[in-house]
């Protein structure tokens, strides 16, 4: 519970620094995302929600194993029939993987139905960053994840 809490702290941060109103802790499972953990929406996205992974812009963060960011999905023309965006509409993207035993874990994502006005600073992404690595402690050990 206390591990839960201080997970929704760090989105709560994020959602602030970064003004994007979701902010979620996934956990990948195979070709399975599960949200650990996410902020208040009105998305239908709540702790326990799964979704095939392909079906996610989290898909390119696990493939990849970097930061993946779009400021706007809808001017992206290779994207705009992405699941995600087709389903709901999810315009701004920001997301990380989060390490547990050197093997991706899942990730730390931030997203909003509105366009982001600007490029990610090179700031927000080191936060980003920074805040992955906290939650890596923070999910470090505890096997209820």
């Amino acid at each position: 519970m206390i591990t839960l809490n201080a997970l929704k702290n760090e989105l709560d941060n994020g959602v602030s620094k970064l003004g994007l109103p979701l902010g979620i802790v996934s956990k990948i499972e195979g070709a399975m995302y599960k949200v650990v953990t996410c902020t208040e929406n009105e998305l239908g996205i709540w702790p326990e929600s799964q979704f095939e992974l392909a079906q996610t812009y989290c898909a390119d963060v696990i493939n990849t194993g970097q930061t993946r960011f779009y400021t706007d999905v809808a001017e992206i023309s290779e994207m705009l029939k992405h699941p995600c965006f087709l389903n709901i509409q999810l315009r701004a993207y920001i997301g990380t993987p989060i390490f547990n035993a050197g093997k991706i874990w899942g990730t730390l994502n931030y997203s909003s139905r509105r366009p982001r006005g600007d490029n990610y600073a090179e700031k927000e992404i080191e936060f980003l960053d920074y805040q992955a690595r906290r939650v890596e402690n923070l999910i470090a050990g505890h096997s209820v994840f």
